[in-house]
């Protein structure tokens, strides 16, 4: 598609009422080539499942100790990606053809948080 397109769509697009732009953009997400893949973890069967084996690693001292400090990508346990940052991990994670994983930040086992206060 050329630019010249897709900028008379998107100027189109702001004369849309809220609703005519919601509509647009379930239609876009619904019919892209991408539809179905996502890196948010809730696709498909048994995603509870993933969410319960995706936490498990995640709070793993052998995990944390390899990989803290790192972004990873799971697809449920399965270690599909890592990075220094959220874009080099969704690219690995891309690479490896992961179809449904999360990406989140491994916490060093060294990790404090802390809640500061006004005082």
């Amino acid at each position: 598609m050329s630019v010249e397109i897709l900028e008379t769509i998107k100027e189109q697009a702001k004369a849309l009422t809220a609703q005519e732009r919601e509509i647009l953009a379930d239609y876009l997400v619904n019919n892209s080539p991408e539809s179905g893949k996502t890196d948010l973890g809730l696709n498909g069967e048994g995603k509870e499942e993933k969410r319960r084996l995706r936490d498990i690693w995640m709070r793993s001292e052998t995990n944390r100790e390899k990989y803290g400090g790192l972004y990873a990508a799971l697809d449920g346990d399965i270690l599909v990606g890592t990075g220094k940052n959220y874009p080099e991990a969704s690219l690995q994670a891309k690479k490896s053809e992961a179809v449904d994983f999360v990406i989140d930040f491994v916490l060093p086992l060294d990790y404090v948080g802390e809640i500061g206060s006004w005082e």
